[in-house]
């Protein structure tokens, strides 16, 4: 089955750790749907460390991989998208308070989940809505939570 959405470290982070949102991201995953980033496979694994997940790193991955999460290259267009993107968080995040309250500023995990579900024209699926603000053409956000 083709790839139909690509999943930030926080919808990752939450299938393993059992957070709020698991039981979707699980049938995403489970179904065979479900890619993430290099970037976003890395963050997510540091974040359930950090969490006090006590596995090792390696079998964690292995695990993903097995119950069906694929990690897809990412190409040097990615780069540059996401580079766009934190410049677009950050001006958003900094914006005399219009947006300031609203929006955070993407870490490189979501930036790498965006630019790659945008060039791919697939679906990023994450933690919740903020991102939608962005208002980038062509990009799909959808939150499990």
């Amino acid at each position: 089955m083709a790839h139909k959405v690509v999943l930030d470290a926080s919808a990752i982070v939450a299938l393993v750790l059992r957070e709020n949102g698991m039981d979707v991201i699980r049938k995403i995953v489970t179904s065979g749907v479900a890619a993430t980033t290099p970037t976003g496979l890395a963050e997510a694994l540091i974040t359930c460390r950090r969490k006090g997940y006590q596995g090792s790193r390696d079998d964690l991955a292995a695990s993903l991989v097995d119950l069906g999460l694929d990690v897809v290259p990412m190409v040097e267009a990615d780069g540059v998208e996401m580079a766009f993107l934190l410049e677009r968080s950050d001006d958003m995040a900094t914006d005399g308070g219009t947006r300031a309250d609203k929006v955070g500023r993407l870490s490189l995990g979501d930036a790498a989940c965006l630019a790659v579900a945008h060039r791919l024209d697939l679906t990023a699926v994450v933690s919740d809505g903020t991102w939608e603000v962005l208002n980038v053409p062509g990009l799909r956000i959808q939150p499990f939570r």
